[in-house]
């Protein structure tokens, strides 16, 4: 077979492109066609490779993705109530049967280990703490012990709540026995996410998550632990939103800009934990068989942008705690991305895609300004608490809020194509029975 030469197509420019999208418009505006996100970054019509950022910059990305993973793909998460311990033993042991091989948990520190991993074993999964303590850390270790569980073999975060410990060296004494006995498992996640769903961008997301984690691991460092070691124990997680390209080069830009600060501490190369969550913000009351599709390109768009593990939302969620039926559906929409479509297969996957890099490099720069306007106002601690941060994020819920009322911003199913033969005060007289909270997007407009 005769091996092809690229050199025989024609290269076409931007300017070319550009009057071929306009002929095929027949008279209507090229503007049309461009639009600006929340972000300020304009999405234009076409990109070609003068769009593209330096190549050096899309190296660096492309090759921080890469040194982020973990393995092949990724872990399917699923979170678990566990008040009744039996009865979330079951359930985690029926998820994992199914295709989950991780899981998030919020258990109290004196919780029976042996109830609740009867037949589990947590070294060949990975587990998630939701709000771990001291305490329950320390029990976690010692039944393990006895079990002969290998827990250096164990991945997961114990999500501790780092500032809320007061004691300082009781903060550095746990960081230590963590790093001892767990060393391949994170103690501080931070939850971007939080902030996401509650109305921010995702520059805003990333750049105050960035400014938390870079206080929390100053502080770990300035205390005498090692900077790699230091950066081993924090993770993040940050939501996905709608927005498919944009979401994909958030990850990707993320990575990027924080494997910059590892740098400026001698650390190289590191593993950057990100975990995937699907957004609660996206989802809506009404119709909401739609938070069905929205999860499977959130999910998509995460994958593609390079996290290690990812929760789906039951698509329910925004109404009920979720049921079998709901927790299958969000399982199986991981299940069908890794296992039929084969999308964990490819690292970096976006890597070279001109429109993918540009998105990736704006959001990067956007980001890296953001967050050095926040240390140069003292960090995260001084920012929450003279309410920077919190109206921040006020003023962007506010501004979607409004473009979705408006129209400006579509949501299916509540300002666009809704479903007239919906019963909508049922639905919501039933999120209001469960005690469902948080914001959304749709609430300027779920009961229009």
């Amino acid at each position: 077979m005769e091996k092809l030469n690229f050199k025989e197509f024609q290269t076409t420019s931007h300017q070319e492109w550009q009057e071929k999208i306009i002929a095929d418009l027949k008279g209507k505006e090229l503007n049309s066609l461009h639009r600006v996100t929340q972000d300020g970054i304009e999405i234009q019509p076409n990109y070609t490779a003068e769009n593209a950022p330096s190549t050096r910059f899309s190296d660096f990305v492309t090759e921080t993705v890469k040194t982020s993973h973990t393995q092949e793909n990724w872990y399917i998460n699923q979170e678990f109530n566990c008040r009744k311990p039996a009865i979330a033993n079951q359930k985690m042991l029926e998820a994992l049967d199914a295709g989950v091989d991780s899981v998030k948990i919020s258990v109290p520190w004196d919780v029976d280990f042996d109830v609740l991993f009867k037949d589990i074993l947590p070294e060949h999964i990975e587990v998630r703490f939701k709000n771990a303590t001291y305490d329950l850390i320390k029990n976690y270790y010692f039944w393990c012990s006895d079990k002969d569980f290998p827990t250096e073999n164990f991945h997961g975060t114990f999500e501790v709540f780092y500032h809320r410990m007061e004691d300082l060296d009781e903060r550095i004494e746990l960081a230590n026995k963590v790093l001892e006995y767990f060393p391949n498992m994170s103690l501080i996640n931070v939850s971007g996410d939080n902030f996401f769903n509650q109305g921010s961008s995702n520059v805003q997301q990333l750049a105050i998550s960035m400014t938390l984690a870079h206080d929390i691991l100053s502080e770990l460092i300035e205390n005498g632990i090692a900077p790699t070691d230091a950066a081993k124990l924090i993770s993040f997680s940050f939501a996905t939103g709608s927005d498919y390209f944009t979401e994909i080069a958030k990850y990707r830009a993320f990575k990027a800009l924080w494997n910059i600060v590892l740098k400026e501490y001698g650390v190289e190369n590191h593993p950057i934990r990100v975990h995937g969550v699907t957004s609660a913000w996206n989802q809506t009351v009404l119709d909401i068989n739609n938070n069905m599709l929205r999860s499977s390109t959130q999910a998509l768009s995460a994958v593609i942008g390079g996290c290690q593990s990812i929760t789906v939302l039951p698509f329910d969620a925004s109404v009920r705690w979720s049921n079998g039926f709901s927790e299958r559906i969000a399982r199986n929409t991981q299940l069908i991305i890794r296992d039929e479509a084969f999308a964990g297969k490819v690292v970096d996957v976006a890597s070279g895609s001109f429109f993918i890099e540009s998105l990736t490099s704006q959001i990067a720069e956007k980001t890296w300004e953001l967050f050095l306007d926040l240390e140069e106002k003292g960090g995260f601690k001084t920012n929450m608490d003279n309410g920077t941060i919190p109206s921040m994020i006020a003023e962007s819920r506010e501004n979607q809020w409004n473009k979705a009322e408006s129209g400006e911003t579509t949501v299916l199913g509540v300002n666009k194509f809704p479903n007239p033969l919906e019963e909508k005060e049922a639905l919501f007289a039933e999120k209001a029975k469960n005690k469902i909270k948080g914001k959304r997007l749709s609430d300027a407009i779920n009961q229009l």
